[in-house]
């Protein structure tokens, strides 16, 4: 028996008593066999020999453009399967991943995001690229006082509607990163992000009405009042877990879709909140979004009330809350006012929404092609 032949490592999950294992030919043996995996000491790092795989032939990039056969067909045979996977994955590839020119090896986007602080599970797919080869822009949008963002139908099944803004100056990446770090139910979802002539592009799920558009609504009462804030609240609940605060929270930034999801945007603005700070902006922005939803519009002077006492007699559950909001010292106080014990549900919002589709005045532009 040759002692010194080389092993065969099975992969997790394939029984290694099998005289005869699917490991042993086609795609697997060629890449355990050439493929070798090191990392620093710290174990950061990842590195994958790619000058081993182009000897080979199983990397695409490689400079020799045909393989002699060795007479062994079932190697030959593993070879070409290996070869037309890594061809199909290597647009994916470069899109996701790059050569570091100074090391020649693969630089993982994970990684380095996990090493930045990153979680895996946060991590948002990052392509190099401009975004307009997967969309198409339709139009622009402006929601409120800030810039328009760009509406776009992706390109290929299933045709999405998504929004896309984009991001450029030396501070692109810690907007990326803080993109990564705020993923909840209750925050606009980022679906990818391209990088792209030094700017940052990304790609959003779409919701084209913000509260702006249904503040002062006939229809508002304390129920749907609170279906509103209650949402609000659990976003900036998740923020304060991760002792962050917005500080730039107003009607124009968050958003409310037909299915009654209300969503905080701008979350690229988010910061770490100063040890020992002791005035929480986010819950004193609060206080003026509560105060436009029950009557349309802030009061002049900057203090916090309404003036219909009729609608909203002082007393009740909504006005309470407007005054706890100018006292509260975080987010968790206001979580157990009365207000939000009411059995407040986001589907009561769906009527509210339908019809702010109808009235709302929408600053859009497009350019016919």
């Amino acid at each position: 028996m040759n002692s010194n032949r080389e092993p065969i490592l099975a992969p997790v999950g394939l029984p290694a008593w099998s005289s005869n294992p699917p490991y042993k030919r086609g795609l697997f043996s060629p890449l355990l066999r050439i493929l070798r995996m090191t990392s620093d000491p710290d174990k950061r790092h990842t590195r994958f020999l790619l000058n081993t795989l182009r000897e080979r032939g199983l990397y695409p990039h490689s400079g020799s453009a045909t393989e002699q056969p060795d007479g062994n067909s079932d190697r030959t045979a593993a070879r070409q399967d290996a070869a037309k996977w890594q061809a199909r994955e290597s647009v994916s590839s470069s899109e996701s991943d790059a050569i570091d020119p100074e090391t020649g090896m693969v630089r993982l986007r994970l990684v380095e995001a996990v090493n930045s602080g990153v979680r895996a599970h946060e991590y948002i797919m990052t392509k190099e690229g401009s975004p307009w080869r997967s969309y198409e822009r339709i139009y622009q949008l402006r929601l409120g006082v800030g810039d328009r963002v760009n509406v776009a139908e992706r390109k290929s099944p299933p045709f999405d509607i998504v929004t896309v803004r984009s991001f450029s100056g030396p501070r692109i990446e810690d907007k990326l990163y803080m993109l990564q770090r705020i993923q909840h139910t209750n925050f606009v979802s980022v679906l990818e992000a391209f990088k792209f002539e030094r700017s940052l592009y990304v790609v959003l799920e779409h919701m084209p009405i913000s509260l702006q558009h249904i503040a002062g609504n006939p229809y508002m009462n304390e129920l749907r009042l609170a279906s509103i804030l209650g949402q609000v609240l659990e976003g900036l609940a998740h923020l304060a877990t991760k002792r962050l605060e917005h500080g730039s929270l107003t009607c124009s930034n968050i958003l409310i879709n037909p299915d009654g999801d209300v969503k905080i945007a701008d979350q690229e603005c988010c910061y770490t909140r100063p040890l020992g700070s002791a005035e929480p902006r986010d819950v004193r922005a609060l206080g003026l979004i509560t105060m436009e939803l029950m009557q349309g519009y802030a009061k002049d002077d900057g203090a916090i009330g309404v003036d219909d006492l009729h609608r909203w007699p002082d007393g009740s559950d909504a006005v309470g809350f407007l005054s706890e909001t100018t006292s509260a010292s975080s987010v968790g106080e206001l979580m157990k006012h009365p207000l939000m014990r009411l059995p407040w549900r986001k589907e009561k919002l769906k009527g509210l929404v339908s019809l702010a589709s109808l009235w709302a005045r929408k600053d859009y532009k497009y350019t016919p092609s």
